[in-house]
């Protein structure tokens, strides 16, 4: 009888513990640094059946590239304060190009909003309308293994895009082989149709290249083991008889006829990193590198000439898989360990806290209190702060 009395308390106790543990637990995430917290208000959840690897934002529309089910365009609805309510889906489509290996791995919005491209790596790149029906965007001659695209800075009737091409042994031409090339195609718009593209390439890159990024004027690439190369548009390329720009011609045809051609890229910087880079983001004259083996984000702050102000090292023990700075705020994707969440003051770069999530892929920035983010379990939609 003793022994039963024991025990009876013993699973009292037990339960009491559990019970004001319970209790005591937030019903709303509450994820702390060493003095800040990040309040989490709410986690809305899209299944999309394939791993999310990239989102992007355009006005009220959210593209995702859901790996093999292909991608999707959202309709964002929002209420009065800007908070979303929820998606309703647009646009859904899987059956990429007619091949049995169809996979959509980056999505890109024009600047105006009209198209959207998508990025199957071992095809091609897709057009999409928003407002017609999708077609294929004229092809890169060069092309082997598309592993990443941009969009350039544009106007309504030229587009400037970029695709980073990966080459093999089997290649013919000029290019070498196991190499990469950022390929530019400048092409002619006229809704809903793309066309007439001149196209031109920076060759011979390391063949470890994975990943390039636009911010106006400014296109980075990442360069492996050896950090970040940083190209510079111009805004005035093609073909020039002195002043006078001869319209409808590649830089052969103009190089031919010994007029001058002006590229649309230019080199601008390059600088090493302290780790293997995977993703790059630039921000003004700001230039992030995310690397691999949990060595975190490197930062380094160009001058007008490309030259190093400086350099900073943030979120050492993570790796990064995407980065995105919007207003004063910056969120970086870090794989299985969800996403950080900094405030940017005067260079100066402040962890505000870090939220949990499925395996992240990818992480925008929707205002200053919502991040959408691509993860393995399909769209996370976290509203975060006061």
């Amino acid at each position: 009888m003793k022994l039963l009395i024991k025990l009876n308390y013993n699973l009292l106790f037990i339960f009491a513990f559990l019970l004001l543990q319970f209790c005591n637990s937030p019903s709303t995430p509450v994820i702390s640094t060493e003095d800040r917290t990040v309040k989490v208000n709410s986690i809305i959840n899209y299944e999309t059946g394939g791993y999310v690897r990239d989102v992007k934002i355009k006005n009220l529309i959210l593209g995702a590239a859901a790996d093999q089910n292909g991608y999707f365009i959202f309709n964002i609805n929002v209420n009065d304060k800007d908070s979303i309510l929820n998606l309703d889906t647009l646009i859904h489509n899987k059956d990429i190009v007619t091949s049995f290996d169809d996979s959509a791995y980056e999505i890109e919005f024009s600047n105006d909003g009209e198209f959207a491209f998508i990025l199957d790596p071992l095809d091609k790149v897709y057009l999409q309308p928003l407002a017609y029906d999708p077609a294929e965007f004229p092809p890169v001659t060069l092309s082997t293994l598309l592993r990443s695209i941009e969009v350039g800075s544009s106007n309504s009737d030229k587009l400037v895009f970029y695709s980073l091409v990966k080459h093999l042994e089997t290649l013919e031409g000029d290019v070498p082989s196991f190499s990469t090339s950022i390929v530019t195609q400048w092409c002619t718009v006229d809704i809903p149709y793309i066309y007439s593209c001149i196209e031109t390439s920076i060759d011979s890159l390391s063949y470890y290249q994975s990943n390039i990024s636009f911010s106006n004027p400014y296109l980075s690439s990442s360069n492996d083991q050896l950090g970040v190369m940083v190209f510079k548009q111009n805004d005035n390329p093609g073909c020039f008889d002195n002043s006078t720009e001869i319209p409808d011609i590649d830089k052969v045809g103009c190089e031919f006829m010994n007029y001058t051609w002006i590229d649309v890229l230019e080199p601008f910087a390059s600088f090493d990193t302290p780790a293997t880079t995977e993703t790059v983001f630039s921000y003004n004259n700001y230039f992030f590198a995310g690397l691999s083996n949990d060595k975190g984000c490197y930062i380094t702050l160009l001058d007008d000439n490309g030259s190093q102000i400086s350099n900073l090292s943030i979120a050492e023990g993570y790796s990064i898989n995407d980065i995105h700075v919007f207003n004063d705020y910056m969120v970086l994707a870090c794989k299985s360990d969800g996403i950080l969440i900094y405030e940017i003051a005067s260079g100066d770069f402040n962890l505000l806290g870090e939220i949990e999530t499925e395996y992240a892929y990818s992480a925008k920035f929707f205002n200053n209190n919502t991040i959408i983010v691509g993860t393995r379990q399909g769209i996370q939609i976290i509203n975060f702060g006061d």
